[in-house]
């Protein structure tokens, strides 16, 4: 079953659509394994009474049950830790996504933030006011979503993300 969860199945993917669609598959892998539970423990049980009724062949019985356990409990387990490795992988690519955004934006505002130019005559000051006010009102509109990126990344680094020293 581990062979199942081997490194070679556990992309992490490349790229947000990726990860999410891994995501959305693994969830449904863990539905059937949900679904199979009800299963287990039904036949754990049923293999319980039989044993307690000092079945004739209780012994086989019981390691039949221990066996299904194992099984089962060798298939959860990965299954989670690869749910908790695409968790974090799609944190990181919906940073990666949002820290370009704003890193984009904050390339295109630099010209008109660090401009030298004060005007030569009233009318040119009075446009690069009106300039210098648009950019103004932009940044205070970009303050929370460069604020979101700034905190994602320092709870991915605090959290001691795989892509953290990238950051």
């Amino acid at each position: 079953p581990r062979a199942i969860f081997s490194s070679r199945f556990l992309l992490q993917g490349k790229d947000l659509p990726t990860v999410t669609a891994l995501l959305k598959r693994h969830q449904l892998l863990e539905s059937n394994i949900t679904l199979y539970n009800e299963r287990v423990e039904a036949l754990l049980e049923d293999g319980n009474i039989l044993i307690g009724q000092d079945h004739f062949d209780k012994d086989d019985i019981e390691q039949h049950c221990h066996a299904l356990l194992q099984r089962y409990e060798a298939l959860s387990e990965p299954a989670a830790d690869r749910h908790e490795v695409l968790q974090s992988s799609l944190l990181l690519q919906q940073y990666l996504r949002d820290a370009a955004g704003v890193e984009a934006w904050i390339h295109e505002r630099i010209p008109i933030a660090s401009s030298t130019d004060y005007g030569s005559h009233l009318t040119g000051v009075q446009s690069l006011q009106k300039k210098h006010q648009v950019f103004t009102t932009e940044l205070a509109g970009h303050e929370q979503r460069i604020g979101a990126v700034g905190n994602t990344a320092s709870t991915l680094s605090d959290e001691g993300h795989k892509a953290s020293s990238q950051i």
